[in-house]
């Protein structure tokens, strides 16, 4: 489907600009591109071409969140689990050419560099305990949406066919968002960048040999180098700046883990009461540890309440997606990542030529090993992740014209 109109760039870029900074557009220019591209898809019969195993993967996880909102009894935010999930279902839809990818991958950094900036204000005047983006929230949310472009921005900067100056520009912002990282003290995120380091290298030496991949490592050890003093220094000359977070005391502290697993524990228990659709969207935040403790006693199993611990979400993408959404959550859930980790292995060729793998990379490696820790794939940092995924998948051949969306 060939579309018109400007609407086909510019609502997502407008989208990735807005959606680390405020949240009422950010939802009605999804709701617009969703909208725009649903009657036109209607009215020209056409919906982008064939169905494949992405289409099935994104159609499976929705329909694991809609079915556990109903059957569960509880619809918490399916709206936001929709949103994330259907701007990046049409944007998978589209073809967008490498001028207009470029566009918005600039645009998403630049909504990125605009929230640090306003982020950054608050922190360092003493006002906020943390470093967190306007629209993203908690700190290790905002981590993780800062992880997804620093990953991606260190992989822009080996582009071969990228002008010298897009090289040095997207190492510039390489490094301003890996210090913004460190900054955030999340070790969920910066463990999750980490991976997305030893993956690019590894596609990179086999690729173009071990002097480019020499240079990745130099880039990052730099990024890392000057996070890491940034931090040191922050806890040294203003240590009540994020509290006890950025002491050197806190990256080894082990009392954040041993609270997942009080997490996850609730989680694990309460999921055996539901275990095929789970308890609905955003459900962990509302079970009671007290009626846990009652159905274990019930299944004559003895209950200690301090294994458990509340939380508005369980820490962990793939706990929270086993308790919320049950066992057909988790296998919607495997559909997706397995396709996806499978297409980055099978176009791993493209690192070097395709910033859009590179992209998809990173958010692929904050999404699978973030979410060991945290729940990715929701609100800001999910939308952001699958959207990159999305605009890889959807390149437009060559010669297809300055935009060719299939929306």
């Amino acid at each position: 489907m060939t579309g018109t109109g400007p609407w086909a760039w510019i609502l997502p870029g407008l989208f990735l600009f807005v959606l680390p900074l405020e949240e009422f557009p950010k939802n009605l220019l999804a709701a617009a591109f969703i909208a725009i591209w649903a009657t036109q898809a209607v009215l020209r019969r056409d919906a982008g071409g064939a169905w494949d195993r992405f289409d099935t993967a994104f159609a499976a996880v929705t329909a694991s969140a809609v079915l556990s909102a109903f059957i569960g009894g509880y619809a918490g935010d399916l709206s936001g689990a929709f949103r994330v999930l259907a701007v990046a279902w049409v944007a998978k839809r589209c073809r967008w050419t490498e001028p207009v990818q470029h566009g918005l991958l600039l645009a998403a950094c630049a909504g990125l560099a605009v929230a640090i900036v306003a982020g950054a204000v608050p922190f360092f005047t003493g006002r906020a305990t943390y470093l967190e983006l306007p629209s993203v929230g908690h700190v290790n949310q905002s981590a993780l949406y800062i992880a997804v472009l620093a990953s991606a921005a260190l992989g822009w900067s080996m582009q071969r066919a990228a002008s010298p100056w897009r090289r040095r520009a997207a190492l510039v912002a390489a490094l301003g968002f890996g210090i913004a990282l460190f900054i955030t003290g999340s070790r969920a995120a910066i463990l999750a960048y980490g991976v997305f380091v030893g993956g690019a290298l590894l596609a990179v030496g086999i690729e173009a040999g071990a002097s480019q991949a020499r240079r990745l490592a130099i880039a990052s050890a730099l990024s890392l180098a000057m996070g890491a003093a940034l931090v040191v220094t922050i806890g040294v000359v203003a240590p009540k700046l994020s509290g006890s977070k950025l002491q050197p005391s806190a990256w080894t502290n082990s009392e954040s883990v041993d609270r997942r697993v009080q997490h996850w524990q609730l989680a694990f228990d309460a999921w055996q009461e539901k275990p095929w659709f789970g308890w609905g969207p955003e459900a962990f935040q509302r079970i009671d540890p007290e009626q846990v403790c009652k159905w274990r006693l019930q299944r004559s199993e003895p209950c200690d309440m301090d294994r458990y611990f509340t939380a508005p979400h369980a820490h962990s993408l793939y706990v929270s997606t086993l308790v919320e959404r049950g066992i057909v959550g988790v296998l919607a859930l495997a559909t997706l990542l397995g396709a996806w980790l499978w297409e980055l292995v099978r176009r791993s060729r493209e690192a070097l030529r395709s910033p859009m793998w590179m992209a998809s990379a990173a958010a692929f490696a904050v999404t699978a090993v973030g979410g060991l820790f945290n729940t990715t794939l929701r609100v800001e940092h999910g939308s952001l992740a699958l959207l990159l995924l999305a605009l890889w998948l959807a390149q437009a051949p060559p010669g297809a014209g300055l935009r060719r969306p299939g929306a």
